[in-house]
């Protein structure tokens, strides 16, 4: 048991010095903001850049927030 001690604290203080303690939430943090805006936003994305013929409409209903909520669990995994 005593090399897994010595290992775990290895291990967090690399992860201290590189700053990955700091980093990793933050990015976790803004892909679950930048998800949902997305999502909100992609008719308007799709439209814009879409290169879709004249006639063709694309209908996406808004998400509701058990799904969004449900997608952004289902990514962190």
């Amino acid at each position: 048991m005593k090399q897994l001690g010595v290992l775990f604290q290895k291990e967090w203080r690399e992860n201290l010095r590189n700053y990955k303690i700091f980093w990793i939430p933050a990015v976790f943090i803004l892909f679950g903001i930048m998800e949902p805006v997305t999502n909100y936003f992609l008719p308007q994305i799709l439209d814009s850049v879409g290169n879709l013929p004249d006639g063709a409409v694309i209908e996406i209903p808004p998400p509701e927030p058990a799904q969004i909520l449900a997608a952004v669990l289902g990514n962190i995994n």
